[in-house]
């Protein structure tokens, strides 16, 4: 007997200090209003009508406009080279010079023998005139003049073939041999590009086919160059599908007057397909309920001093990008939605707004970078909705004996 009444003190002790805790708790809970209501940290945003694209994203590689490696098409000595690493040429302009001087040795006797065909047969031609001289024998040297002039044309040439000039304009790269090497046909020298543009090649599947079209504007990033992103224009479309891949192999240009890009870089493209104006919310705004999406839709109350209410609304959405969903049936501009916390709260509440963010294709932008708040007016023990279940169990927030600790535990998407 003695053993019951002691548990029953022991019992009532226990009890009225947890009590007296609880009560003191909840005095000192620095979210507690006099009316009763308490206020949650949650972010409220505006939904706007935003230009909306779909993303079809494929790796391309870079390649220069123009692009040769400068060799010999003979062997030969290398006599002089005209340039600098990485210098810029016009062109035309001379690269190298490899040895001529056998070739000016044939040029000089060649155009010594021109001379003298010249005279002699400008003497016989005078002579021909006073019936002094035979026609054979004039035409005889009107031969030999004709082919001594093709003998040094055809020795101007071989001269030529050993000037090493640009084809075009651009930019040399390393050099490779040095003066006096032997060079071979093959043997590079040096590169010659143009990067003043860059040629993007990329493989996009057939199922795009449709979409594809010349002058289309595409986007292209590196990670040599982080998070730039690079405009392009599609100038081809390749006349075949690959049997293989299933895609058809695509070229767009790209301006590179800053002559950063240079070719071999490893791209990341992502075409703008379906351009259109749509409206858009932040993700973490949106939940799902076995196969439908959700948002908490608040609803400003026609009396300015009353409150708001939050409610469920029903959404559609399309293609996600950026952190923002497309929201294609269910909103209208202008709507206010609860983005962040709405797992702290339920339809039906009462709310107060106290800030806005705003949505774009690019992000979500928070206005002010303030923490929104909604003022719970009913006075109700707070609850933890799990919009996601296909039931959405409702379970009791646990309450801490430090209120900064309550306050850091609530999820704040």
């Amino acid at each position: 007997m003695k053993k019951i009444i002691w548990i029953l003190v022991i019992a009532t002790l226990v009890g009225g200090v947890w009590y007296h805790k609880f009560a003191s708790d909840a005095g000192s809970d620095p979210r507690a209003k006099t009316s009763g209501g308490m206020v949650m940290p949650v972010t409220v945003g505006v939904i706007k009508q935003e230009e909306l694209f779909d993303n079809v994203e494929a790796l391309g590689t870079a390649y220069a406009n123009e692009s040769i490696d400068i060799t010999a098409n003979t062997t030969e000595t290398i006599a002089e080279i005209s340039f600098e690493d990485g210098q810029e040429i016009k062109r035309g302009d001379i690269i190298a010079l490899l040895d001529q001087k056998q070739e000016e040795a044939q040029l000089k006797a060649s155009e010594i023998r021109l001379s003298e065909h010249i005279r002699e047969f400008s003497r016989l031609e005078n002579l021909l005139k006073k019936k002094a001289a035979s026609t054979r024998e004039y035409e005889e040297r009107k031969t030999l003049l004709e082919v001594t002039r093709q003998e040094t044309r055809e020795i101007v040439a071989r001269m030529e073939e050993r000037t090493l000039r640009a084809p075009f304009d651009g930019v040399l790269g390393l050099r490779r041999l040095s003066v006096g090497a032997l060079v071979r046909p093959g043997d590079i020298i040096t590169t010659l590009d143009d990067i003043s543009k860059i040629k993007l090649d990329f493989n996009v599947p057939d199922i795009y086919l449709s979409s594809l079209k010349r002058g289309m504007e595409i986007q292209a990033r590196s990670v040599s160059f982080g998070d730039e992103i690079f405009k392009a224009v599609i100038s081809t479309i390749d006349t075949r599908i690959d049997p293989v891949t299933r895609s058809v192999l695509v070229r767009a240009i790209i301006d590179n007057d800053d002559k950063r890009i240079i070719p071999g870089v490893l791209m990341q493209v992502t075409l703008l397909k379906d351009k259109r104006l749509a409206l858009v919310a932040a993700e973490e705004a949106v939940f799902q309920k076995q196969d439908r999406h959700y948002v908490m839709l608040v609803e400003k109350s026609a009396d300015a001093e009353k409150p708001s209410k939050v409610s469920e609304r029903e959404v559609k959405i399309g293609v996600r990008s950026f952190g923002v969903v497309e929201i294609t049936d269910g909103l209208n501009i202008g709507d206010v939605i609860v983005t962040r916390g709405i797992h702290m709260i339920r339809a039906g509440q009462e709310v107060s707004i106290k800030n806005t963010e705003i949505f774009n294709a690019v992000g979500v932008e928070v206005k002010g970078q303030k923490e929104l708040e909604v003022e719970i007016i009913e006075n109700v023990t707070p609850k933890l909705i799990m919009p996601d279940s296909a039931d959405a169990k409702v379970m009791p927030v646990e309450k801490t004996e430090n209120p900064k600790e309550e306050n850091d535990n609530v999820e704040v998407k």
